[in-house]
């Protein structure tokens, strides 16, 4: 399940936080965020519910530190990386 870069070595070295959909929809939808939050849902096939945090830096500091807390919040479980 842990991706691997070209070099075999593992490309996300903290691991996956697994956050249901519905709570990315609703920080998505917050006033405010729409413009610097989004998400978007790519299966792939070792893992169908594979998906990207997309983020807006530009203009957006206080955004940027509150947005990450709120997800936290929301994450269901966290899948630490493993060598294989």
């Amino acid at each position: 399940m842990m991706r691997k870069k070209i070099n075999s070595t593992i490309q996300f070295k903290g691991g996956i936080a697994v956050l249901p959909t519905q709570q990315l929809r609703h920080v998505k939808n917050l006033l405010g965020y729409k413009e610097f939050f989004d998400y978007e849902r790519n299966g792939l096939p070792e893992n169908p519910f594979h998906g990207n945090l997309l983020w807006k830096t530009q203009g957006a500091d206080k955004l940027y530190k509150r947005i990450p807390i709120m997800l936290a919040g929301y994450v269901q479980e966290v899948i630490p990386p493993t060598s294989e």
